[in-house]
């Protein structure tokens, strides 16, 4: 996993936003409106780390792009009335990445390409209800 710095986001409201690059003609939307990190996975894919611009009840978006530039999986952290900043965020291997968002202790995410259909117990985060019997490749600990 390496931190990029190619993606930008055009904000449609507070919660969503289309993402795009220079590199190609295609974009995508995906939820929030800060793009706060970005990175390229070994497989070709990315992985997308939003905000809501929020300031009471913050939600950080952790979002998969594959290589035809679609939302192979997303992930939300949230908590009525908590505020979030993401911070330290630090690449820990090419699937792993470590980062703190709205409690002390620190999140792990973890990208599986093979993927899985049934999230484990340990999963932190919300999916959209949609996906519940589609792949999945975050999880999130």
């Amino acid at each position: 996993m390496e931190e990029l710095d190619f993606f930008y986001l055009t904000p449609i409201n507070q919660n969503a936003s289309i993402l795009t690059t220079s590199r190609r003609p295609e974009s995508v939307n995906v939820k929030g409106s800060v793009l706060e990190k970005q990175f390229s996975l070994p497989n070709g894919w990315h992985l997308i780390l939003t905000t809501a611009d929020s300031p009471y009840d913050e939600a950080l978006y952790i979002t998969v792009i594959d290589r035809h530039f679609e939302v192979t999986d997303q992930i939300e952290i949230s908590s009525a009335l908590v505020p979030g900043i993401l911070e330290d965020a630090e690449v820990q291997s090419h699937n792993r990445l470590k980062f703190s968002f709205n409690k002390a202790d620190p999140y792990i995410l973890t990208i599986d390409p093979k993927g899985f259909i049934i999230p484990r117990p340990s999963d932190k985060g919300r999916r959209p209800l949609r996906t519940i019997f589609k792949k999945k490749y975050l999880h999130i600990h």
